[in-house]
């Protein structure tokens, strides 16, 4: 099966859904929220655009994808206002793998778009779906003004349950040994070359943020105990690696995987400094 089929957060709403459980994307999203609207006063200073164009790459379902989308349109508009200047149009593409659950996220516009037309009055917005790799071509040349990427989460751990599993016999030797999901985390640096040597951007920023795993749990709600946290992370774990693993392993083997995964993973944060490591870039094209 190809990758690009299976490789999606949990949809719908459910309990393991990611629309239901996609907490520490949306404290980085928090986070990241004064580089944003920095990058974004900068770059209306230099635009004379009566359509400015956003995509969200990598936008997934639920709250977070409009949260987003939200944060981006009323920081262009202040940016406009400070300016005094008239509005602009905005128009959105929200992108992820096709087999994103975009339902969702359509079934949501009605209620956004009523309150930023009614509500908050900030004018015209126009939001559709451009499902496919943004590793191949999704827009025109020269198309966009603002661009975001979500990144994927972490596997580590997981990994350790699967062995587990393997040795005790509840899942194939086989489908393990085949079993392959490369991920790599760039160091600044390398990224820095990597847009030094394309050489068609520019960098205005880069910054890090480094978190531990269970830290954005601590803030939601103080009072959770250790076992508490753990069912809270496995869960949001869940909601973005179960359809890739259950392709591979089966349905029948999520549920125990993932109980195997609470019980361990905070003995694991314990004894090693596991961290949320988030690069924050802004590029600009150069002209």
């Amino acid at each position: 099966m190809e990758l690009e089929q299976v490789l999606h957060m949990n949809g719908g709403v459910g309990k393991t859904s990611y629309a239901t459980n996609s907490l520490h994307p949306r404290a980085v999203i928090s986070l990241v929220k004064p580089i944003v609207n920095a990058s974004i006063e900068q770059l209306c200073g230099k635009l004379f655009s009566d359509c400015l164009k956003i995509a969200d790459l990598g936008c997934s379902s639920g709250p977070n994808t409009l949260l987003v989308v939200s944060d981006i349109i009323h920081n262009i508009h202040a940016a406009f206002q400070k300016l005094n200047r008239p509005y602009p149009t905005i128009q959105v593409f929200l992108n992820d793998l096709p087999g994103n659950d975009f339902n969702t996220v359509f079934r949501s516009l009605p209620g956004f778009y009523k309150k930023f037309e009614e509500e908050l009055k900030l004018g015209p917005c126009f939001i559709t779906a451009m499902p496919g790799s943004f590793y191949g071509r999704l827009f025109p040349n020269n198309s966009l003004c603002i661009k975001s990427h979500d990144p994927l989460c972490i596997w580590e751990v997981v990994g350790l349950k699967l062995n587990d599993m393997v040795l005790e016999g509840l899942i194939e030797d086989e489908k393990l040994d085949t079993f392959d999901l490369p991920y790599y985390a760039p160091t600044t640096k390398e990224v820095e070359d990597v847009i030094e040597a394309e050489g068609s951007l520019t960098l205005q920023s880069l910054e890090v943020l480094k978190n531990d795993w269970d830290s954005y749990i601590k803030r939601a709600d103080g009072r959770l105990d250790r076992k508490a946290r753990a069912a809270v992370l496995a869960t949001d774990i869940r909601a973005v690696g179960e359809p890739i693993l259950a392709t591979q392993f089966g349905e029948a083997a999520m549920d125990d995987l993932f109980r195997r995964f609470e019980e361990d993973v905070l003995d694991h944060m314990d004894r090693e400094n596991c961290q949320y490591i988030s690069l924050v870039i802004s590029l600009t094209k150069k002209r």
